[in-house]
Order: structure tokens, then C-alpha cells, then sequence
């Protein structure tokens, strides 16, 4: 009698020599393209089809690592796979992505979240826009107790950073804050009928 945990089990060798595959076949056509660049056979190609690249990429988006294995190969490999890499993120990846490159990334990003404390400064994202972005969670960790700002200098603050993701493209936005905070008005305001409002009493 077959054991129950077979047929999972099979499934991950699958998944994981069908990953191994790919990056296999993917390595060999970069270095073939390396080695004769002026010979530009049926197979290397396939680095001129985005609808390839996404095959490929889409197969590795539940390793990690592999992914950004993938990235590394060439600009075509890069532009596709941060499409997957960063299509969710929380906002801290920002801060190891230097000031040039930002903008590259946050065209891929379509779910973001982000908390935002009294006293941040959010100018990482001055002159950024976010073309794909469709779902926002911010969390808002004010203090009663707080006394390093007073809190419409914190509203405003922080004002700014949301007014930051609200693009055309939104169809969820999520706020989780005090219920006195002018922030709450001030979406409610906006009137948007996608806005999940949560007050922390």
C-alpha cells in the first residue's frame, strides 16, 4: 500500500527538478550568448521574449533565492523577475535601495506596507511614484505618550507619507490608527470606497 505522503512527496522532487531545470537551461543560454555574441541561434532568443522570461520566472517565485539567482544573469532577467520579487513588500526594503534605483523598484510594487512612528522621516520616497500599486497597509504607532512631537506635527508628517500611495491604480487602502488622529478625516475626505478605516482605541 502506496503511503499517504507519497504523492506529496513527489510533487516537491517535481517542483524542485523543474526549478533546477530551468536554471539550467537559463545559465547555458546566457553563457552561449557570451561565448558567440555575434551568433544569435533559435535558443538564445529566448532572452528577446518577454512572454519566456515570465514562464521561466513565474516557475521560481516560490524560491527566493533562486529568483535572485535569476536576476543577477542580465538586465533582460532583472526587469522581469522584480516584477515577482517586489510585487509585495514592506517598506524598510527601501532603505537598502539607493537613491538612483528606487524608482526602478517601486514600478514593480503592487502591495505595500509600511508603519509609520512619531518622528520618521520619510524623504526615501520624495519624488517616487508608484504606477502599479493596488493594495496599501499602513499602520500608524502614535503614542498618547509620546512627547517628542506634538500631534499635528505628527499628523502632518505622516499626511505626507500616505498622500505618497495614493495613486489612480489603488483598489484597497487599509489605515490602522487612533480614532482622534485628523488622518482618518482627512481619508474620509478623499471618499474612497476602497478605504478599510481600523481606530486603535
Amino acid at each position: 500500500m502506496q503511503s499517504p505522503s507519497a504523492p506529496a512527496s513527489v510533487s516537491l522532487l517535481s517542483s524542485f527538478t523543474h526549478t533546477r531545470f530551468f536554471l539550467s537551461l537559463v545559465h547555458l543560454l546566457h553563457r552561449s550568448i557570451e561565448e558567440s555574441p555575434t551568433t544569435m541561434t533559435a535558443c538564445s532568443r529566448v532572452f528577446d521574449l518577454p512572454e519566456l522570461l515570465h514562464l521561466i520566472i513565474s516557475d521560481l517565485t516560490h524560491e527566493a533565492h533562486s529568483l535572485c539567482q535569476i536576476l543577477r544573469i542580465n538586465g533582460a532577467f532583472f526587469l522581469c523577475g522584480i516584477e515577482y520579487l517586489w510585487r509585495e513588500v514592506p517598506v524598510h526594503n527601501f532603505q537598502r535601495i539607493s537613491s538612483s534605483r528606487r524608482q526602478l523598484y517601486a514600478n514593480a510594487i503592487r502591495d505595500i506596507h509600511t508603519t509609520i512612528k512619531v518622528g520618521d522621516h520619510h524623504e526615501m520616497f520624495t519624488g517616487l511614484s508608484f504606477p502599479r500599486l493596488r493594495g496599501v497597509d499602513v499602520v500608524y504607532a502614535y503614542s498618547s505618550n509620546d512627547k517628542s512631537r506634538r500631534p499635528a506635527e505628527a499628523d502632518a508628517n505622516i499626511e505626507e507619507h500616505i498622500l505618497v500611495f495614493l495613486q489612480p491604480s489603488i483598489e484597497r487602502f487599509s489605515f490602522l490608527g487612533p480614532p482622534q488622529s485628523p488622518i482618518i478625516n482627512l481619508l474620509r475626505r478623499i471618499e474612497m470606497s476602497y478605504c478599510c478605516l481600523i481606530s486603535l482605541m
